[in-house]
């Protein structure tokens, strides 16, 4: 799977962002004609380009250790009309998943590797290669299509889906053994309506049994993890899934944007970039550094800093407090950037302008933002199956929940670079304070809190104010989405809540779109930051948030163990967004701190802006 510019598309080409979002290490792919699960790191060919991005790279080594080196590009190559020239080598590797298959003819079902199906490769047309059941009947042998269920558990193990042991109920085969047919009885209406039989013994289970949470018989999981062909030990009841269900795979990223170095705290980034300059033995001290500095050129742009502070961000780095901090980091330096436009140097990758906040606004927006030229590089660490994982625990090594990319000690890991443009703004810190204490003695805030730390522990919950900024990133994206000439899916959310319970305050919002080309995107979302444009979006945003085709429903519901939310007023008529563009997979939302609903009128922050 590679990245394509030219000729017909290659079968199997993705883009590099899907490698993150949608396909990466660990994930099923389909395709034409059988599905494929992308192969562990341990698998992919040497690394040939790099990408950097000094802030990002500290981050990943806190997330997965120190032994972390480098951020790699996907790798491709410009295709040729010769299909044994090296770009059809060039790519990253997969292995058929599921290997269970069934034939279209005559619906046996079987392994690809059980003597039954031959696969049959066409180097011209790759999208022709596919496995056949070449002893089936007379004519032209048919095309096998791979069976539709896997299973998987919370700790992140994927599997084959149990045909044989299906089949007899748990129990051994009374024949001892038998070819088994997979068929559709029923209408065809429902995926689970299909039918499994032995022609050993007779014997027949419907998958829709298999579906039932209640049901006595239920396998237990292998601990298997096919994209690094390991098995280990787990606990967990191994769960159905349909093959393409999206809750088979979800990424976890990590992504920072690039920043001038004159921006604060960019000391700590040229110390992390010239690292292996820096921890030698030569360098023991202060005076010792001075004389690095004076007689090595590579030492060239740490001589605007002095000595004195360059020692210190020495010894942070190498204490493990730079890493210890990295993820705090990747946001608060882009904050005190965005809020001090008139410091930033105009970089090639970014570019910001102050806007006149519109007057209507100005006692709830205190300051907009137009960010021409921006650049996004985004990561990936780890996955999950079955439940997505929480925005803080992209940090926890511990957690079962989190797949490693490879075997044994993760070396480097695939980034993407992005360009393009976005909207800033920010909240006036006094008033959001006082928000923020009174929605904290809110019931509905209460439950809302509770909720996501009973699903995701002790530290899952952000500041309160992060509800509110939530909200409203959401609100804004929908009404974007009719404006700016991009959809949903090409804007994503980028919130900076902090209460200053560790550091200075935080509160605002950074929208933006970019794409992994070298010229990135043509200014539609740009253009929304002019003054008026602004307040007639923002107003238009809050007047439709009042609200929701699906009130009363939507506006009165609050979190419970039941349903397993993580959100209040909040659904797919109002404001949620494609998950690719959500940080936070559509929780920690309520439409009542915006303004006034249905069901909640005591915490909406713009009741005097409507």
């Amino acid at each position: 799977m590679t990245a394509n510019t030219s000729l017909r598309p290659r079968v199997g080409t993705i883009r590099p962002s899907q490698m993150l979002y949608a396909y990466g290490v660990g994930a099923l792919v389909d395709l034409p004609n059988f599905a494929v699960v992308v192969a562990g790191l341990q698998a992919w060919s040497r690394p040939e380009e790099t990408i950097s991005e000094p802030r990002l790279l500290t981050a990943v080594q806190a997330a997965l250790g120190p032994q972390v080196t480098k951020l790699v590009a996907i790798p491709w190559k410009e295709e040729s009309r010769n299909p044994t020239d090296d770009w059809a080598k060039i790519g990253v590797p997969v292995i058929p998943f599921p290997r269970w298959m069934r034939c279209t003819r005559c619906n046996i079902l079987s392994t690809i590797d059980g003597g039954l199906f031959t696969f049959k490769e066409d180097l011209h047309h790759p999208e022709r290669a596919r496995f056949e059941h070449r002893g089936c009947g007379k004519g032209k042998p048919p095309a096998v299509v791979p069976a539709r269920f896997v299973m998987a558990c919370v700790n992140g193990h994927l599997d084959e889906f149990p045909w044989q042991e299906f089949a007899h109920g748990y129990k051994p085969c009374a024949a001892g053994g038998g070819t088994l047919e997979l068929s559709e009885p029923g209408s065809g209406t429902r995926s689970t309506e299909v039918l499994v039989r032995c022609h050993g013994c007779g014997a027949s289970a419907i998958v829709l049994k298999a579906f039932d949470r209640e049901a006595k018989e239920r396998p237990s999981c292998r601990g298997r993890h096919p994209h690094l062909r390991t098995f280990e030990r787990c606990s967990e009841v191994a769960q159905p899934l349909l093959l393409g269900a999206s809750n088979t795979w979800f990424g976890i990223t990590l992504s920072a944007l690039f920043i001038p170095v004159s921006a604060a705290g960019a000391i700590d980034d040229d110390v992390d970039a010239l690292w292996v300059h820096l921890d030698i033995p030569p360098i023991r001290d202060e005076s010792t550094l001075e004389s690095a500095l004076t007689f090595n050129p590579t030492l060239e742009m740490l001589r605007v800093y002095s000595v004195t502070d360059l020692w210190q961000a020495v010894e942070r780095r190498r204490n493990g407090e730079r890493a210890q901090s990295a993820l705090t980091d990747l946001r608060r330096p882009e904050w005190l950037q965005f809020t001090n436009p008139s410091g930033s140097q105009g970089a090639p990758d970014f570019t910001i302008a102050e806007r006149t906040v519109p007057e209507r606004h100005r006692s709830s927006i205190a300051q907009v933002v137009a960010a021409m030229r921006l650049r996004e590089t985004t990561a990936s660490i780890a996955f999950a199956r079955i439940d997505p994982p929480d925005v803080a625990d992209v940090d926890d090594t511990s957690s079962l929940h989190r797949v490693s990319l490879t075997t044994g000690p993760t070396f480097w890991v695939p980034a993407v670079e992005s360009r393009g443009e976005g909207l800033f703004f920010r909240l006036p810190e006094e008033r959001v304070r006082a928000w923020e204490d009174a929605a904290q003695k809110s019931p509905r805030i209460a439950r809302l809190r509770d909720a996501v730390l009973h699903r995701f522990g002790p530290h899952a919950w952000p500041a309160t104010r992060y509800v509110l900024l939530h909200s409203l990133a959401h609100a804004l994206i929908n009404e974007l989405a009719l404006e700016c000439g991009y959809n949903a899916a090409s804007l994503r959310e980028r919130i900076y809540a902090s209460d200053g319970s560790d550091e200075d305050p935080m509160a605002g919002i950074l929208i933006y779109t970019a794409a992994p080309d070298s010229e990135g995107t043509l200014g539609g979302l740009v253009a929304m930051a002019e003054t008026a444009t602004f307040e007639r979006i923002l107003s238009e945003a809050l007047h439709r948030s009042m609200f929701c085709s699906s009130d009363p429903l939507c506006a009165e519901h609050e979190p419970s163990d039941d349903d397993g939310t993580q959100h209040g007023a909040a659904c797919h008529s109002c404001l949620f967004i494609p998950e690719t563009s959500c940080e936070r997979n559509n929780r920690i939302l309520e439409r009542g701190t915006l303004v006034e609903t249905m069901g909640c009128r005591d915490l909406a922050f713009f009741s005097d802006a409507l």
